[in-house]
């Protein structure tokens, strides 16, 4: 059992920023990176045979909060496989496929809003610890 392999992508292995959104002092981006390899392990042979085919893009997502340039937060969704477009009516696989894979468009808002959840975490055990010292 064999898992596919991106030759193409060589070992240089490059995060795309989706999106940054800035304020004056915070500052959200969430950028994907595509694997290098697609465990068999971790997924069904048909998600293989889409990525294969060129149906399906396995991506890593990360979302970082930076507070002033600091990073204060992070969150990371592994392994979320994406579907430009629906598979035809016609196609031998349509069915398997759509029932193994659940195509989520609010993804890349879920890791946004679990890094700004770690941060607000953060900066709250800060400034709560930092109050501690001044009193």
């Amino acid at each position: 059992m064999g898992g596919v392999l991106y030759a193409s992508k060589g070992n240089n292995l490059q995060s795309e920023t989706l999106w940054r959104f800035k304020t004056k002092n915070f500052e959200i981006v969430c950028e994907a990176l595509e694997p290098p390899f697609v465990d068999p392990l971790v997924h069904d042979q048909v998600v293989i045979d889409a990525v294969e085919r060129g149906e399906a893009i396995l991506m890593h997502l990360t979302a970082r909060v930076y507070h002033r340039g600091v990073e204060v937060g992070e969150a990371r969704l592994l392994d979320s496989i994406h579907v430009s477009e629906p598979l035809p009516e016609d196609s031998e696989w349509r069915h398997v496929f759509e029932s193994i894979i659940v195509t989520d468009h609010s993804y890349r808002r879920k890791v946004a809003r679990w890094a700004i959840t770690v941060a607000r975490k953060n900066l709250g055990e800060l400034w709560g610890a930092l109050g501690n010292i001044h009193s």
